[in-house]
């Protein structure tokens, strides 16, 4: 099994009321980045959304082609790092994706978001 390991510079975090729909970012840097992670999450799901599996987080990681719903099992968040545990059944041999946020000062929300995207997926170890 796979890991890709990056360390983040920037974390932005977004709530849509517009669009109704939650986002965080991480990337390795704001305007050149070679690594990100997008993890967004509608505030409601329609019966489309549910009848083609779209009902849940998505994730996408350095490209579209490497995106997919529901594919996060767990999302571990540190003070120093996040990691995001796959579904390899999902991603095939990649198991996690570990973002080093040491240096990275998150936006107001990123937190809160994360919360509201993974749910109980989500394990804070911050305290």
């Amino acid at each position: 099994m796979n890991t890709i390991s990056f360390k983040a510079t920037v974390a932005s975090a977004e709530k849509n009321e517009q669009d109704q729909f939650f986002m965080i970012g991480l990337a390795d840097d704001e305007y050149d980045f070679e690594n990100y992670i997008l993890l967004q999450q509608s505030f409601s799901f329609s019966e489309q959304d549910k009848q083609t599996g779209m009902d849940g987080h998505y994730f996408e990681i350095n490209g579209q082609e490497n995106a997919a719903y529901k594919v996060c099992t767990q999302v571990i968040l540190e003070k120093d790092a996040i990691t995001f545990v796959l579904d390899t059944n999902i991603t095939g041999d990649l198991e996690k994706v570990v973002v080093d946020i040491s240096e990275v000062e998150a936006e107001e929300g990123f937190n809160e978001y994360l919360q509201a995207i993974m749910g109980d997926r989500l394990v804070d170890n911050t305290h």
